[in-house]
């Protein structure tokens, strides 16, 4: 089962504030029932280089859990950045990097807030694809989308 949320409400500020209201009430009984593991892409990913040191291959190295790396690469066009550091990378890049680092790591409740500000049209489809692949079947997963 997947709760995949989507703001298409007329005023999309109330629309969020709602979405944000549901995600925080489902993700608290969840990780307090279940003791489950959340990974959150953030919302400004221009701010991850203030966090986040080395380059872009080393970072997907240490994150990886599931073996990913090279298809995550792939699918999010990440090879020719691989040995960028993660501070050199444009708007775009930052999101498909923050999109893999999310992707690539076991948990049961995946966020992503606005996952395709930066990214042109094709990159938004791949990335949604992206998202879509963490859904595992048999399981009660939670993915979260703010498109806010």
């Amino acid at each position: 089962m997947c709760f995949h949320i989507l703001s298409v409400f007329a005023i999309p500020l109330l629309g969020c504030l709602i979405i944000s209201l549901l995600f925080i009430c489902i993700f608290l009984l969840k990780s307090c029932l279940f003791h489950t593991q959340a990974i959150i892409k953030p919302q400004y990913v221009d701010h991850i280089p203030r966090a986040v040191q080395g380059n872009v291959g080393q970072v997907l190295d240490q994150k990886d859990e599931r073996d990913k790396k090279a298809e995550l690469c792939r699918d999010l066009e990440l090879n020719q950045v691989i040995d960028r550091n993660v501070g050199d990378l444009s708007g775009g890049e930052l999101q498909r990097f923050a999109i893999a680092v999310v992707a690539i790591q076991n948990a049961e409740i995946y966020m992503f807030d606005e996952p395709s500000s930066y990214l042109d049209v094709k990159q938004r489809l791949k990335a949604a694809q992206v998202i879509r692949s963490l859904l595992r079947p048999n399981r009660f997963d939670l993915l979260f989308s703010f498109l806010c």
